[in-house]
Protein backbone atom coordinates (compact mmCIF):
# COMPACT_ATOMS: atom_id res chain seq x y z
CA UNK A 1 0.00 0.00 0.00
CA UNK A 2 1.63 3.36 -1.18
CA UNK A 3 1.76 6.66 0.95
CA UNK A 4 -0.98 8.11 -1.07
CA UNK A 5 -3.39 4.88 0.52
CA UNK A 6 -2.13 4.74 3.94
CA UNK A 7 -2.61 8.60 4.48
CA UNK A 8 -6.42 8.46 3.27
CA UNK A 9 -7.42 5.11 5.23
CA UNK A 10 -5.93 6.75 8.56
CA UNK A 11 -7.89 9.82 7.74
CA UNK A 12 -11.16 7.92 7.46
CA UNK A 13 -10.40 5.66 10.44
CA UNK A 14 -9.90 9.34 12.02
CA UNK A 15 -13.05 11.15 10.61
CA UNK A 16 -15.50 8.01 11.26
CA UNK A 17 -14.11 7.06 15.26
CA UNK A 18 -16.73 8.51 17.58
CA UNK A 19 -14.99 8.44 20.45
CA UNK A 20 -12.63 11.51 19.58
CA UNK A 21 -15.56 14.02 19.51
CA UNK A 22 -17.35 12.25 22.17
CA UNK A 23 -16.47 15.15 24.94
CA UNK A 24 -16.60 18.60 24.28
CA UNK A 25 -15.97 21.66 26.64
CA UNK A 26 -18.25 24.72 26.54
CA UNK A 27 -17.59 27.96 28.13
CA UNK A 28 -19.49 30.22 28.78
CA UNK A 29 -19.34 34.53 28.68
CA UNK A 30 -21.51 36.12 30.39
CA UNK A 31 -22.49 34.51 32.72
CA UNK A 32 -21.09 36.43 35.59
CA UNK A 33 -23.20 37.05 38.90
CA UNK A 34 -26.22 35.01 37.94
CA UNK A 35 -28.49 33.70 40.81
CA UNK A 36 -29.76 30.50 38.72
CA UNK A 37 -28.34 28.61 35.33
CA UNK A 38 -30.96 26.31 33.71
CA UNK A 39 -29.99 23.54 31.28
CA UNK A 40 -32.35 22.02 28.81
CA UNK A 41 -31.92 19.81 25.71
CA UNK A 42 -33.38 19.80 22.11
CA UNK A 43 -35.55 17.72 21.32
CA UNK A 44 -35.43 14.88 20.27
CA UNK A 45 -32.66 14.41 22.06
CA UNK A 46 -30.50 11.65 23.34
CA UNK A 47 -29.12 10.38 26.87
CA UNK A 48 -27.33 13.25 27.67
CA UNK A 49 -24.65 13.22 29.96
CA UNK A 50 -22.20 16.52 31.62
CA UNK A 51 -19.15 16.66 33.48
CA UNK A 52 -16.71 19.33 34.98
CA UNK A 53 -19.60 21.87 36.14
CA UNK A 54 -16.66 24.88 36.45
CA UNK A 55 -18.08 27.86 38.88
CA UNK A 56 -15.53 30.43 39.64
CA UNK A 57 -14.94 29.42 43.38
CA UNK A 58 -15.63 25.63 42.80
CA UNK A 59 -16.12 22.89 40.34
CA UNK A 60 -18.80 19.61 40.09
CA UNK A 61 -17.31 16.55 39.21
CA UNK A 62 -19.44 13.62 40.94
CA UNK A 63 -16.27 12.05 41.85
CA UNK A 64 -16.32 9.62 45.39
CA UNK A 65 -20.12 9.02 44.86
CA UNK A 66 -20.43 5.73 43.60
CA UNK A 67 -18.29 2.81 42.64
CA UNK A 68 -16.71 2.60 39.32
CA UNK A 69 -18.98 0.02 38.11
CA UNK A 70 -22.05 1.44 39.30
CA UNK A 71 -24.79 4.42 39.07
CA UNK A 72 -26.58 6.40 41.78
CA UNK A 73 -30.66 6.73 39.94
CA UNK A 74 -32.12 9.08 40.92
CA UNK A 75 -28.97 11.52 42.48
CA UNK A 76 -30.81 15.05 42.61
CA UNK A 77 -30.85 17.05 44.26
CA UNK A 78 -27.38 16.54 44.07
CA UNK A 79 -24.91 19.18 45.94
CA UNK A 80 -21.19 19.26 45.85
CA UNK A 81 -18.47 21.89 46.83
CA UNK A 82 -21.51 24.70 47.86
CA UNK A 83 -23.32 24.18 44.38
CA UNK A 84 -26.92 22.24 44.14
CA UNK A 85 -27.81 20.78 40.83
CA UNK A 86 -31.39 19.41 40.73
CA UNK A 87 -33.33 18.14 37.94
CA UNK A 88 -37.27 18.60 37.23
CA UNK A 89 -37.76 14.74 36.32
CA UNK A 90 -36.35 11.75 38.30
CA UNK A 91 -34.39 10.30 35.02
CA UNK A 92 -30.99 11.17 36.14
CA UNK A 93 -28.09 10.16 37.83
CA UNK A 94 -24.17 9.80 38.52
CA UNK A 95 -22.80 6.69 36.50
CA UNK A 96 -19.18 5.36 37.71
CA UNK A 97 -16.56 5.29 34.73
CA UNK A 98 -16.97 1.98 34.12
CA UNK A 99 -20.59 1.63 34.45
CA UNK A 100 -21.18 0.78 30.58
CA UNK A 101 -22.13 4.51 29.46
CA UNK A 102 -20.01 6.94 27.35
CA UNK A 103 -17.45 7.68 29.92
CA UNK A 104 -14.81 10.41 30.02
CA UNK A 105 -12.86 8.35 32.15
CA UNK A 106 -13.95 9.66 35.33
CA UNK A 107 -17.81 9.84 37.09
CA UNK A 108 -20.71 11.58 35.06
CA UNK A 109 -23.61 13.08 35.52
CA UNK A 110 -26.40 11.75 32.72
CA UNK A 111 -30.32 12.32 32.53
CA UNK A 112 -32.83 11.30 30.02
CA UNK A 113 -33.39 13.71 26.54
CA UNK A 114 -36.79 13.44 26.83
CA UNK A 115 -38.99 11.45 29.11
CA UNK A 116 -42.81 12.69 29.02
CA UNK A 117 -41.38 16.24 28.15
CA UNK A 118 -37.44 17.88 28.18
CA UNK A 119 -35.83 17.73 31.98
CA UNK A 120 -35.39 21.26 33.29
CA UNK A 121 -31.73 20.92 34.93
CA UNK A 122 -31.21 24.11 37.94
CA UNK A 123 -27.84 25.03 39.06
CA UNK A 124 -27.74 27.05 41.96
CA UNK A 125 -25.04 27.95 44.94
CA UNK A 126 -26.40 26.77 48.49
CA UNK A 127 -27.50 29.62 50.06
CA UNK A 128 -29.01 30.94 46.62
CA UNK A 129 -25.95 33.75 46.11
CA UNK A 130 -24.78 34.78 42.98
CA UNK A 131 -21.83 33.28 41.40
CA UNK A 132 -20.23 33.08 37.69
CA UNK A 133 -20.91 29.80 35.81
CA UNK A 134 -17.82 29.05 33.47
CA UNK A 135 -17.93 26.15 31.62
CA UNK A 136 -19.07 22.15 31.36
CA UNK A 137 -18.11 19.27 29.47
CA UNK A 138 -20.87 17.32 27.72
CA UNK A 139 -21.69 14.47 25.75
CA UNK A 140 -24.21 11.85 24.93
CA UNK A 141 -24.80 9.27 27.20
CA UNK A 142 -24.84 6.48 24.67
CA UNK A 143 -21.83 4.59 23.59
CA UNK A 144 -20.62 4.69 20.21
CA UNK A 145 -21.80 1.04 19.70
CA UNK A 146 -25.12 2.23 18.39
CA UNK A 147 -24.27 5.81 16.98
CA UNK A 148 -27.89 6.32 15.87
CA UNK A 149 -28.69 6.51 19.69
CA UNK A 150 -25.99 8.94 20.34
CA UNK A 151 -26.90 11.43 17.95
CA UNK A 152 -25.93 15.61 17.97
CA UNK A 153 -28.09 17.67 19.95
CA UNK A 154 -28.34 21.27 21.93
CA UNK A 155 -28.06 21.87 25.42
CA UNK A 156 -29.85 25.46 25.22
CA UNK A 157 -28.16 27.43 28.42
CA UNK A 158 -30.40 30.53 30.27
CA UNK A 159 -28.60 32.22 33.13
CA UNK A 160 -30.92 34.37 35.45
CA UNK A 161 -29.82 37.69 37.26
CA UNK A 162 -30.86 38.86 40.61
CA UNK A 163 -32.64 41.52 38.72
CA UNK A 164 -34.71 39.65 36.77
CA UNK A 165 -32.67 39.63 33.55
CA UNK A 166 -31.59 36.88 31.52
CA UNK A 167 -28.97 35.70 29.35
CA UNK A 168 -29.45 32.68 26.40
CA UNK A 169 -27.31 30.81 24.60
CA UNK A 170 -27.11 27.86 23.16
CA UNK A 171 -24.38 24.95 22.38
CA UNK A 172 -24.19 21.96 19.68
CA UNK A 173 -23.10 18.72 21.41
CA UNK A 174 -21.67 16.62 18.89
CA UNK A 175 -22.46 12.77 19.37
CA UNK A 176 -21.42 9.71 17.51
CA UNK A 177 -22.92 10.08 13.79
CA UNK A 178 -21.30 11.86 11.17
CA UNK A 179 -23.70 14.60 10.56
CA UNK A 180 -21.91 16.96 11.84
CA UNK A 181 -18.40 17.69 10.58
CA UNK A 182 -15.35 18.28 12.09
CA UNK A 183 -14.11 21.87 12.52
CA UNK A 184 -10.98 22.99 10.44
CA UNK A 185 -8.93 24.20 13.41
CA UNK A 186 -9.84 21.02 15.33
CA UNK A 187 -6.89 18.76 16.78
CA UNK A 188 -8.49 16.03 14.83
CA UNK A 189 -7.94 17.91 11.53
CA UNK A 190 -4.60 19.34 12.06
CA UNK A 191 -3.27 15.62 12.57
CA UNK A 192 -4.72 14.77 9.55
CA UNK A 193 -3.19 17.51 7.65
CA UNK A 194 0.06 17.12 9.54
CA UNK A 195 -0.05 13.84 8.36
CA UNK A 196 -0.98 14.35 4.54
CA UNK A 197 2.20 16.99 4.82
CA UNK A 198 4.44 14.00 5.92
CA UNK A 199 3.10 11.84 3.35
CA UNK A 200 3.38 13.86 0.96
CA UNK A 201 6.69 15.09 2.11
CA UNK A 202 7.55 11.57 1.80
CA UNK A 203 7.10 10.51 -1.44
CA UNK A 204 8.93 14.12 -2.68
CA UNK A 205 12.18 12.34 -1.29
CA UNK A 206 12.04 9.15 -3.20
CA UNK A 207 11.15 10.56 -6.23
CA UNK A 208 14.51 12.74 -6.28
CA UNK A 209 16.59 11.08 -4.31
Amino acid sequence: MNWKKSTLLLACMLVFSGPVLAWQTFDFSGFEDVVRVEIRTSFPAPDAAMDNIVFSTASMGFEGVVADDSDIIPVTPYVESGYQLAASATENGVFGKDSGVNSNGTAIFGWCGYCGGPILLTLTQVGDAAFDFLSLDAAPLGTDEDPSGAPSYTLFVTGYFADGSTIDTSVLVRGFDTSVPIPVNSPLMMLMLILVLLGAAAWTFRRLS
